[in-house]
């Protein structure tokens, strides 16, 4: 986990299963690090409620960004304060080439009802039927993921009765073969932003890559009928 820092001061992270926690002296513009222990991470296959939550809390302004180190195949995500979460979320993240999908749901320190509302059928933990609302209950401080191996949650509506974050992704995404580029095997997870932060213009940069197709995008609508116009 990185913290960057708007100002002198500290932050505290508080584990979910190690019992110190972490007390860490932030400096203006500069990162702090600091790794999650085995015992602290939610398994990328678990399904559930899981009691894994990671609290960091700090005396001034913090960005906080996460990264999962691997060789070749490293990924990162950003992660939103709780001033702005939101109750309404569509889930959206590039299918897995092979391995586990999942949608990681996050509570603050109010328990949620939250409803699951698929565009597709998926089969997976649990079994979800397109356009069939599905309930879900998740205690305070805690988080509820879902799993599958063969279906696609993109677009997903998920809602909730108080505010709560968002977290999807796919265990393994070969991004080159996806825009003829080679390359390999990629962990592909990153926080969802809510509906109520949506806007209707935007402005893209292309990313880097070594093929001839430039980068790839996924558009999303949260309403029926949008019109959609790209220009540049």
């Amino acid at each position: 986990i990185y913290i960057s820092s708007s100002g002198n001061g500290s932050a505290v992270v508080d584990w979910p299963v190690t019992v110190a926690n972490s007390n860490l002296s932030l400096t203006t513009g500069g990162i702090s690090a600091v790794n999650v222990a085995a015992q602290d991470r939610v398994a990328v296959n678990a399904t559930g409620q899981q009691s894994k939550n990671i609290k960091i809390t700090a005396a001034v302004g913090i960005s906080v960004y996460a990264c999962w180190i691997e060789s070749s195949a490293s990924d990162c995500t950003n992660f939103y304060p709780t001033s702005t979460w939101g109750t309404r979320y569509r889930t959206l993240y590039t299918p897995a080439s092979v391995g586990t999908q999942t949608v990681n749901i996050v509570t603050a320190g109010s328990a949620a009802t939250v409803t699951l509302k698929p565009i597709y059928s998926v089969t997976g933990t649990p079994n979800l039927t397109a356009n069939t609302a599905t309930n879900i209950s998740i205690s305070a401080n805690s988080s509820y993921q879902i799993a599958t191996s063969t279906g696609d949650y993109s677009g997903m509506e998920i809602s909730s009765n108080v505010p709560i974050s968002v977290v999807n992704g796919a265990e393994c995404v070969n991004f080159g073969s996806l825009f003829n580029a080679g390359g390999a095997c990629d962990l592909a997870s990153q926080s969802v932003p809510p509906i109520s932060s949506w806007g209707t213009n935007f402005y893209s940069v292309n990313y880097r890559n070594y093929g001839t197709t430039g980068s790839g995008y996924r558009i999303l609508a949260d309403q029926n009928n949008t019109q959609i116009t790209i220009s540049g």
